[in-house]
């Protein structure tokens, strides 16, 4: 049989304060201390033979960061990939390999000229106005945490916000926060509703696990009925599938 080239997404960088002391596996340690990207490439990574592809991503730092750590933070479900149809049957041809149907996913990357480099004269992320947000309005929305339709799941992008959210709660121990979610118009009513709790439960679930009292907290799905944009274009319909958080 002949190769069939992979292309998938989940590239992203993750900073730390000081080296890391890893003394098991580095995904079980990835996972046991939850570590997610600072910033993560979400498209599928285009690749043409002999030519390279440059990539580049951007995140505005709270600390003092002297390490980091380089490449796909996500699960084998969770990564995206460009395996035609076809090519996926064919493995039924090869009973002693059909179990690696779901492990074609993997990729490998030839990663050259590697650099990190301070930008002068960044427009201020709308991220760090969550926190001044929240006080002077008593909401936000999230820039950031936009899903692909019917989904749920927390992208690489939303984690910076997330933590923001986390921080602010962590600074004001008084203050208890509902988080809603929201869809567009696409699907029945009812799946729609049950779509927006998972979004906003996602969210709670975050902060549950880094340690946020449940008793501060509240999740909520308001399904389609609150749209903040058209659901006659797609751009619009993005907007709509989002997360809110108001305080109480």
């Amino acid at each position: 049989t002949s190769a069939v080239p992979v292309r998938v997404n989940n590239l992203g960088v993750h900073f730390v304060a000081s080296a890391l002391d890893i003394t098991t596996d580095m995904w079980q340690f990835l996972s046991e201390n939850d570590i997610q990207p600072h910033f993560n490439i979400e498209n599928i990574i285009p690749s043409n033979e002999g030519e390279w592809t440059h990539l580049s991503g951007s995140f505005v730092a709270d600390k003092a960061y002297t390490h980091f750590i380089f490449g796909n933070f996500f699960t084998d479900e969770n990564t995206r990939n460009d395996l035609p149809t076809t090519a996926k049957a064919a493995l039924s041809d090869f009973p002693s390999l059909y179990y690696m149907e779901e492990k074609i996913r993997v990729a490998y990357f030839c990663i050259d000229d590697f650099g990190i480099f301070e930008v002068d004269n960044v427009s201020v992320s709308p991220t760090l106005n969550l926190s001044g947000q929240l006080k002077e309005s008593g909401t936000y929305i999230f820039k950031n945490l936009n899903f692909e339709s019917g989904k749920w799941n927390l992208s690489g992008e939303a984690f910076v916000e997330l933590d923001g959210l986390f921080d602010f709660l962590a600074n004001n121990s008084t203050v208890s926060i509902e988080i809603g979610g929201h869809t567009d118009s696409q699907g029945n009513d009812s799946a729609n509703q049950i779509l927006s709790e998972n979004r906003a439960k996602a969210v709670y679930d975050y902060l549950i696990q880094r340690g946020i009292s449940a008793n501060r907290l509240q999740y909520k799905g308001y399904g389609e009925t609150k749209p903040i944009a058209s659901n006659d274009t797609e751009s619009g319909r993005l907007q709509n599938r989002r997360v809110e958080c108001k305080v109480e």
